[in-house]
């Protein structure tokens, strides 16, 4: 086949396989004419690829096709020529992809001398289809109303020499069906988290990220999957843990974006890998609105039209409008990619469209841990319930979604529970005929009288911590107590429900007014010990229990119960990094610091990976350690959006990067940033604004000081700030009954200059130290001295 005729056919292809049934029938037909060679090879290759799925790379496309290695010219950006179309205002730079909606460029816009991506609905289509149009515009004018961080944005909408154009913001990466391709060669799900680090890495180089000169809105934070290496990796129980939470934080982001979507009334109807990029900076974005439904719009399809990608559409989608779709058709969508990434193989696969659509409507998908065994059975129970047939038994709304997907990583119970007993039955009898059907219902009928007590019991307790963990998951902390209360009532050893109700009283406790009153704290001890008693392996358990006992002070009581915990599982990071924490609570740095730093190498550069990132770099600061800028570097790659790596960020700059004016610009610009993010609610960012403004803009430290004070941040501190910024606005009067009143609540721990008090609420490891006060005290009273 020549390089001419490859392109030709590969052209077609990429168009056709974003399309389905008839309307595949109907582009092959216009596109290849009277070629029947060249639909007989396009149609070769669709066959193909409903046998093995989105993991065909070009070089196997050439291989069936038997084209030479120097003709395919597949992802190779094209060198701007005079074969590249003309838009007015732009200029095209090379091809970036193609698809069922039209040809993507990258493009130089003119005007504001910007690259972009442009997306061109060809002439042809524009003039053969009116449906193609309304197409193209309902595509871009679902995502030009959207503004969400993994949600690419359109920047403008046209048309040009008779075809109709868009274009959006460049996104560098790769689609999540190149992706794939790469995790599975590399054997991703087996790797260590070094390796697949080293594995996200691969890809494409992530911008500079090294904390003193790019900030957080720059940062990288993170780096895309893939690796086309082939390096194989033995399996252990540890290894896949890192591939699996990084798959739940790529699918919990794009739930975010959807669900942002589905507020805004915009139903996407068509996620599937080639819809969802990863960016170089470690973002999930959703792509191609091209089959939106936007709510109170007409729709521009045909009665009975199959519009969508087979493979990923939900029953009540590939039903062609014989059923009511919503947006938990997306929810559908995005469990099918999640599917993948845990398998690396479809849920639904068949050789040609109609076994595909009768697998989805009739079949149940294979249990990823069947697939492979050492996918975490949480992740395949959220996973499953996105796929169930019936819309009332997936997730209300893509939040909800995401949510279960952060309880997982939170190592906290899940929402989602798997079929039971009763349920798998009825799939089961679902899918057979009515002789099998009848078979069944006997037995149902036998086990439900031999065992019908200890079933009822059974059932009861599921549904009560289904419908408990709802509630702690939703954070209604009194609607769990009584039901897990009550529960316990029924059954005094439900040890499952003991540790959840010791979540329930420690978060009473942090809600509470009175922290002197520890009775929850007490009350969640004793559950903590009665459940260990029943389950004495249970990681969350001893997780919790850990948490309990550190907030009691009991350390050497919280360290026995993190390190059995790590003991039992030695790849949970969150275990090793509490751990740490407790270790530095009780001064012992040494152990500190080797925990936290196997909780570093254990998270990678995954989103949770920050706070066990910017923990060590406190550590490392207080011991002066130069290596806080490396762990700051990563706190930032893991998630640049978290509040907490601000005030270590801010310590670390004004410590390490003096007060010239750059500096002191800089950490005011990222704590302003890291303040929004947390509503303004987090007193040390406030606290840390009070400082870095404190001689330039004396009466903003002012504002700053007195919200930190307000948020119960250290009074003494506050106190001290104030006084020099009072003297700084030359008010000797206010400076002097604010130095007053620093003396007056100076900690006793931070008498002697030398002393220093370690504190880690909201998860924060933090350090206050006496030379701190003093130094402030000393600013304070000279301030004071040269009011004339």
């Amino acid at each position: 086949m020549t390089q001419h005729r490859w392109q030709q056919v590969k052209q077609v292809f990429d168009a056709a396989i974003g399309r389905s049934g008839g309307e595949q029938s109907a582009y092959l037909s216009e596109a290849c004419g009277g070629d029947d060679e060249l639909r007989g090879e396009v149609e070769r290759l669709l066959r193909q690829h409903h046998k093995t799925g989105p993991f065909m790379e070009t070089a196997r496309l050439e291989e069936i096709l038997g084209v030479p290695a120097t003709a395919s010219t597949l992802g190779a950006p094209q060198t701007p020529s005079e074969h590249l179309p003309s838009v007015e205002g732009y200029r095209l730079l090379g091809l970036l992809g193609r698809g069922g909606m039209g040809v993507v460029y990258r493009a130089h816009q003119d005007r504001l001398n910007r690259i972009v991506a442009l997306k061109l609905l060809p002439a042809l289509a524009a003039s053969t289809s009116s449906e193609a149009i309304a197409r193209f515009r309902r595509e871009a004018s679902a995502a030009a109303r959207l503004h969400h961080r993994n949600i690419i944005p359109i920047y403008d909408f046209g048309e040009s020499h008779q075809a109709y154009y868009y274009t959006m913001e460049l996104v560098e990466g790769l689609a999540f069906n190149e992706v794939l391709i790469r995790l599975a060669q590399s054997q991703a799900h087996t790797a260590s988290p070094a390796r697949l680090a080293e594995l996200l890495r691969a890809c494409m180089p992530p911008p500079s990220s090294h904390f003193e000169t790019a900030s957080p809105r720059s940062a990288a934070a993170g780096a895309p999957a893939g690796s086309s290496g082939s390096h194989q990796l033995a399996s252990t129980s540890n290894r896949g843990r890192a591939y699996y939470r990084q798959t739940a934080e790529w699918v919990a982001e794009a739930a975010d974006a959807l669900h942002y979507a589905h507020g805004a009334g915009v139903v996407h109807r068509d996620i599937k890998p080639g819809n969802l990029i990863l960016s170089v900076d470690g973002r999930v974005m959703v792509a191609d609105f091209g089959l939106a439904q936007v709510t109170g719009e007409q729709s521009v399809t045909m009665t009975g039209a199959l519009l969508g990608t087979l493979r990923y559409m939900s029953p009540e989608q590939s039903m062609a409008k014989r059923m009511r779709v919503d947006h938990r058709t997306d929810i559908w969508s995005l469990g099918a990619v999640l599917y993948e990434l845990l398998t690396y193989q479809p849920a639904f696969s068949g050789l040609d469209h109609k076994e595909v659509l009768g697998n989805i409507l009739m079949h149940e998908p294979t249990p990823p841990h069947r697939v492979i065994p050492g996918v975490p059975r949480d992740l395949e129970t959220i996973c499953l319930k996105t796929l169930e047939k019936s819309v009332n038994r997936r997730y209300e709304s893509a939040r909800d979604l995401a949510e279960d997907l952060r309880r997982y990583l939170a190592d906290l119970p899940i929402i989602a529970k798997p079929p039971g007993p009763l349920s798998r039955m009825l799939k089961f009898t679902r899918r057979h005929k009515t002789g099998v059907v009848a078979t069944v219902a006997g037995l149902m009928v036998f086990v439900s009288i031999a065992s019908g007590v200890f079933f009822v019991r059974q059932v009861r307790r599921a549904e009560r911590h289904g419908r408990a963990q709802y509630h702690i998951g939703k954070q209604e902390w009194q609607a769990a107590e009584g039901l897990l209360r009550a529960g316990l009532v029924r059954d005094a050893r439900d040890a499952k429900s003991m540790f959840n109700l010791a979540i329930v009283d420690k978060e009473l406790y942090n809600l509470s007014a009175d922290k002197q009153d520890l009775q929850r704290l007490y009350e969640a001890d004793k559950l903590c010990r009665r459940g260990r008693e029943i389950l004495p392996d249970d990681t969350p358990g001893l997780n919790i229990h850990g948490v309990v006992l550190k907030i009691l002070k009991d350390y050497s009581g919280s360290i026995d119960a993190y390190t059995r915990a790590s003991r039992i599982d030695p790849g949970n990071f969150h275990v090793w990094g509490n751990l740490g924490v407790v270790h530095a609570l009780q001064k012992n740095f040494g152990s500190a610091d080797g925990a936290l730093r196997r909780a570093t190498q254990l998270a990678g550069e995954t989103r949770d990976g920050s706070l066990q990132w910017r923990n060590l770099a406190a550590l490392q600061l207080h011991l002066y350690d130069s290596a806080a800028v490396v762990s700051i570097d990563n706190a930032l790659k893991c998630n640049r959006d978290d509040p907490g790596i601000a005030p270590v960020l801010a310590r670390a700059r004004m410590n390490l990067g003096g007060r010239a004016a750059q500096d002191r610009e800089a950490v005011v610009d990222d704590l302003k940033y890291y303040d929004k993010r947390s509503a303004g609610g987090d007193p040390l960012i406030k606290r840390m604004l009070a400082l870095a403004q404190l001689e330039h803009d004396p009466a903003a430290s002012l504002i700053h000081a007195q919200a930190a004070a307000d948020l119960s941040d250290m009074a003494c501190l506050n106190h001290l700030i104030t006084a020099v910024a009072h003297a700084r606005l030359s008010d000797p009067a206010a400076a002097r009954t604010a130095l007053q009143r620093a003396a007056d609540t100076w900690p006793d721990a931070l008498g002697s200059e030398a002393a220093f008090l370690v504190t880690a609420e909201r998860g924060l490891l933090w350090f206050e130290t006496a030379a701190e006060l003093h130094e402030l005290r000393a600013r304070a009273e000279a301030a004071i001295g040269d009011i004339p």
